[in-house]
């Protein structure tokens, strides 16, 4: 129950929009950093390049590459890729702050599905959870590590007790 819970919680952050982010977060204005920009107002595809910095509230992920797909001027798609993206946020007031990496990162606004790809690591204080694929399903409070067919590749999860003036 323990990883379960604290999966769960390692998972629950924010990727420009309210996926991952404390509750304020999804207010905060999005602030994006690159070397370079373009938008095709034909297909609605924006993609930043060169050491992209996003922030959003408590909210920081940088990549090599951003990709943000949109319909009618909202985004529908979000695709970060990196080597690695990383990403830190602080889930709640007064919790451990979550950091987390994978080669790729993608965020879907409508299932509210958040996928981390190869090399996934998420870490909160000594806890950390790795698998080459990590599904966060925010809607549904589902979280799926590792794949049916994962080809011998295992799901790593350690999980430390709590001192016991965290109890």
């Amino acid at each position: 129950m323990r990883a379960e819970a604290g999966l769960c919680l390692a998972l629950v952050l924010g990727f420009t929009a309210p996926v991952w982010s404390m509750e304020s977060d999804s207010g905060q204005p999005i602030y994006i950093e690159a070397d370079g920009a373009t938008y095709d107002d034909n297909t609605g595809v924006s993609v930043y390049t060169g050491s992209v910095e996003v922030t959003q509230g408590s909210m920081w992920l940088k990549s090599d590459k951003l990709v943000v797909y949109t319909q009618e001027r909202k985004p529908y798609k979000y695709v970060a890729t990196g080597d690695p993206v990383t990403w830190k946020q602080t889930p709640n007031t007064g919790a451990e702050d979550l950091h987390g990496r994978s080669l790729t990162l993608e965020y879907y606004t409508d299932t509210e599905l958040m996928v981390m790809i190869e090399k996934a690591v998420v870490r909160q204080g000594k806890d950390t959870y790795a698998s080459e694929r990590i599904e966060y399903d925010k809607k549904n409070a589902i979280v799926k590590a590792g794949q049916a067919s994962s080809n011998g590749k295992r799901v790593h999860i350690t999980l430390h007790p709590k001192d016991e003036k965290e109890k």
